[in-house]
């Protein structure tokens, strides 16, 4: 039986890049839509940010509440969207496909985290990936 490691979400904010890159165990990035204050452009501190977050594997959602949401620089280089809006959920299925669209009746923690859950194992966060790179820090030890 193979035991499923706790998975993790934060909230890319505009000032709070270095939390995210500071968290170790996050799975996956929720970035807010332009219309809640989310990023617009790949710019500057935005840029690297979803760079690093790229590099590691992590899951990306876009949290999109309006249709324009769905046409920005970032939500471009999202995985998935979550969004409580029937309109917008057949327009990001048209875009992303029904696989990585995260439909929520509202914008409420519970259902979020619950479909968050549901989301695949990054294989960047697969327990054979963390032994080899546990394994690899032991051998530079040496």
């Amino acid at each position: 039986m193979r035991r499923r490691l706790v998975r993790r979400a934060v909230v890319l904010q505009s000032c709070d890049e270095a939390k995210v890159l500071g968290d170790r165990r996050a799975w996956t990035v929720l970035i807010r839509g332009v219309s809640a204050g989310g990023p617009e452009r790949l710019r500057g501190d935005t840029l690297a940010t979803l760079l690093e977050i790229e590099r590691r594997g992590l899951h990306t959602v876009l949290l999109a509440a309006e249709r324009t949401d769905l046409h920005t620089e970032v939500a471009a280089v999202t995985r998935y969207v979550m969004t409580d809006d029937i309109t917008v959920a057949r327009e990001a299925c048209e875009i992303w496909g029904s696989d990585n669209v995260l439909a929520i009746s509202s914008a409420d923690g519970g259902q979020a985290a619950t479909l968050l859950n549901r989301l695949p194992v990054p294989p960047a966060r697969t327990w054979q990936r963390l032994l080899v790179r546990r394994l690899r820090r032991l051998r530079r030890a040496r």
